[in-house]
């Protein structure tokens, strides 16, 4: 049995808090996703891409990626690490990925208060400058 640290007072010596902090943004996100889209995830994408996870239809056998997510967890929202600077980090991060032409979501969770920002970031050009897109 392990035996968590709910006071959210970090031990030198476990880290747990940082995991629960991604993996409670990352349930809420799931969740809020499949409320506020028409998608679920498909899959989890794989370091490097400025993405967290891939979304796609349900009812889809084939399993298409039809947008990307981006998650984002903030214990405790300070001066310094705001969900706007946050959510600004990630606009700029999931342009890693604008190459596939897919729009990508954003979701930063804040747990202290506790509260939520899931926004659509569409990639208008995709990825061509002015001239090729005429």
């Amino acid at each position: 049995m392990r035996i968590f640290n709910t006071a959210g007072t970090c031990r030198p010596n476990e880290h747990y808090m940082v995991d629960i902090t991604e993996q409670g943004a990352v349930c809420i996100s799931v969740l809020m996703a499949k409320q506020l889209t028409d998608y679920t995830i498909i899959e989890r994408s794989w370091r490097g891409t400025g993405i967290d996870y891939r979304l796609g239809y349900e009812s889809d056998p084939l399993m298409q990626r039809v947008a990307r997510l981006e998650i984002s967890g903030i214990k405790t929202e300070s001066a310094t690490n705001t969900m706007s600077a946050r959510y600004e980090q990630r606009v700029k991060q999931t342009e890693l990925s604008d190459n596939t032409n897919l729009p990508a979501y954003i979701s930063i969770i804040e747990f202290s208060t506790p509260k939520c920002l899931f926004n659509k970031r569409e990639h208008i050009n995709y990825g061509r400058t002015q001239t090729q897109a005429q």
